[in-house]
């Protein structure tokens, strides 16, 4: 029993140790519970992106920028089903020439943004670090 008191931090630091084993072991026993299921959109945006407009063709193979008209015109609902539509426009991208490679992918803007938000997301909160 003095031995307890006497390396009392030993101690304490191994029940952290094993707490946080145990900790581990239920997150993943729960997500292994879970069904592996998408998650999915509303009945009415569902409705919105099927019955989106056909995409334009382009022109000479130059990307214009969309006009305030034609923007106006294509926005008709709440900002959500917007928001919907224009994710679904610029999911639909060309298939990229030749092999993803990391100095590609790290020349990409696009790639470094959603790296660094990902990175955001997915480290624990800057409070617990």
């Amino acid at each position: 029993m003095n031995w307890i008191f006497d390396h009392f931090q030993i101690v304490v630091l191994i029940l952290l140790i094993v707490a946080s084993v145990v900790k581990k072991q239920s997150k993943l026993k729960e997500k292994s519970a879970l069904p592996d299921q998408p998650p999915s959109l509303p009945r009415s945006l569902q409705e919105e992106i099927t019955s989106a407009p056909p995409p334009r063709a382009k022109d000479d193979g130059q990307t214009r920028l969309p006009m305030v008209h034609d923007t106006k015109v294509a926005t008709t609902g709440d900002a959500a089903a917007t928001r919907a539509r224009v994710a679904a426009q610029k999911q639909k991208k060309p298939p990229s020439q030749g092999p993803v490679t990391l100095r590609h992918r790290l020349r990409d803007r696009g790639e470094v943004r959603r790296a660094i938000i990902m990175r955001e997301i997915l480290d624990p909160p800057v409070g617990l670090r």
